[in-house]
Parts: structure tokens; sequence; C-alpha cells
């Protein structure tokens, strides 16, 4: 039961503040920043799922100065025309960035990017594109990166034992 508080109370965005002069006074309410610029990998690179670890990294975006909000990301991947708006949290295709949503990357296994792949509708052997996009959230709120990556992965063919 006390997990639950504890999770929303390190981006409780109503947080007192030391520094202010009265101890009444709250951290005012602010949109959680969107992602404007994704950095690797670069749009349109060639990646084979089952391979090596893929780092996915982008530019925090910027806080008001002062602000005590702590910001978690979440990568998520789909297919030409995925509406990510809707994406499932429970789904292999949404992950939480690096050190349990508080860096601005993914380090994303081979063996993981070969399951997103195959929920992307990729069949074993072919090559198709997965866009990425990242969503900031503090709490309840939650904002989708203005930039959209794309990446092209090729799927080993299928083995037949």
């Amino acid at each position: 039961m006390l997990a639950l508080p504890l999770g929303w109370s390190s981006c409780d965005q109503d947080t007192r503040t030391h520094d202010l002069p009265y101890e009444d006074e709250f951290e005012p309410v602010y949109p959680v920043p969107a992602v404007e610029t994704l950095l690797t990998p670069a749009n349109g690179t060639a990646i084979t799922s089952g391979g090596d670890a893929v780092v996915f990294s982008w530019e925090e975006g910027e806080l008001p100065e002062g602000s005590q909000m702590v910001v978690k990301y979440e990568v998520l991947f789909g297919p030409e025309g995925q509406d990510f708006t809707q994406m499932d949290e429970e789904s292999n295709s949404v992950q939480p960035s690096d050190m349990e949503g508080g860096d601005p990357q993914l380090t994303l296994y081979g063996s993981f990017l070969d399951l997103i792949a195959e929920e992307a509708g990729i069949e074993p052997g072919a090559t198709g594109t997965i866009l990425w996009k990242v969503r900031g959230y503090c709490g309840l709120d939650q904002t989708l990166s203005t930039a959209t990556g794309s990446i092209q992965v090729t799927r080993p063919a299928a083995t037949t034992e």
C-alpha cells in the first residue's frame, strides 16, 4: 500500500519547496516538456534484429528554471501508420528508457528488437520500417515527442529443425 504513494511522490507537482518565503507555498504545475530532438540511431539506419544492442537517444525537453519536476521516459515503437497516442504500456513496443526511465536513452538488445519487429508485422527473413517516438511522463501527465525516428529492421530467416 505504501509503494503507490511513494511512486507518485517522485513526480508530485505540488511539492513543497524550501526556498519559497512561505511554508505553505507549492511549486507551480508545469506541463511535461516534449522531446524535440532524436539523436541516435539516425533515420533510416539499417539494423538486423537479434544482433548487437542498439542505443536510442534523444535530447531531454527543457524544464522551467528552478523546477523540481522529475521526468521519466518511454520509447514507443510501431509500424508506419501507428497511432502512438494509443500505445499500450504492456506491449513489447513500449520500453522504459535506461535507469528505469530516468535516462535520455534506451539500450535495446537484439533479441528484444526482434520481438518489436514481430509486433510491427515484419516476417522472418524480411525487412521493414519501424518508427519510434519518446513519451515523457511525470505522474499522470505525459507528452509525446514532436520528432519521429525510423529504422530499417531485417529479421533473420526462421530456422527449421
